[in-house]
């Protein structure tokens, strides 16, 4: 997930965040000071400065608890006159945590209608044998649901979430098996 967020400093569960959606991955992200390059012209932007920030590769933090705005580029993408090129981002809040915050995201994808990977059933942000763990306790024990969405349990694809799926992704993590859909 391509996500930028920002946590409250005054409100510990709340979170903004900014999603790149597209397929491919974003050019670039930076956290700026408010009070360098936004307060100081009337609350906007001055172009150039914009352009500038926009153009730096890779991810770009800045961590102080501090009035903080996020800038996101797609990548550089050279166009013929009658090419166009579509690029999804999704702006979300959460006053319920962080992981609140990536469950927005992911149903901002899916109502996009871009892909959603499957496999990160227990929402950490990795795929790993905890998943496995998580999905057989769902599936066999009635444990807690996939999240941030029930589809991301459906790691083979047939429209179902049952043992074939806990199985598939096991064969994956330990065996190099086949890789879990995407949706």
């Amino acid at each position: 997930m391509n996500l930028v967020w920002q946590k409250s400093y005054y409100e510990p569960d709340r979170y903004a965040g900014l999603a790149y959606l597209s397929p491919d991955d974003p050019y670039g992200a930076s956290v700026i000071k408010n009070n360098q390059y936004i307060f100081p012209n009337g609350g906007d932007f001055l172009t150039g400065e914009l352009y500038q920030i926009a153009s730096i590769p890779g991810y770009n933090p800045y961590s102080y608890n501090q009035d903080l705005t996020t800038v996101m580029s797609a990548k550089r993408t050279y166009l013929g006159t009658d090419d166009t090129v579509e690029v999804i981002f999704a702006l979300a809040v959460s006053k319920s945590g962080l992981g609140d915050l990536k469950n927005s995201v992911l149903k901002a994808k899916l109502l996009s209608g871009a892909a959603i990977e499957s496999g990160d059933v227990d929402g950490d942000g990795e795929l790993n044998l905890g998943d496995v763990i998580y999905l057989a306790n769902y599936y066999l024990k009635g444990g807690s649901p996939p999240v941030p969405l029930v589809i991301v349990g459906d790691v083979n694809c047939d429209d179902e979430i049952n043992l074939s799926d806990v199985i598939y992704l096991a064969n994956y993590l330990l065996k190099s098996g086949p890789d879990p859909c995407i949706h």
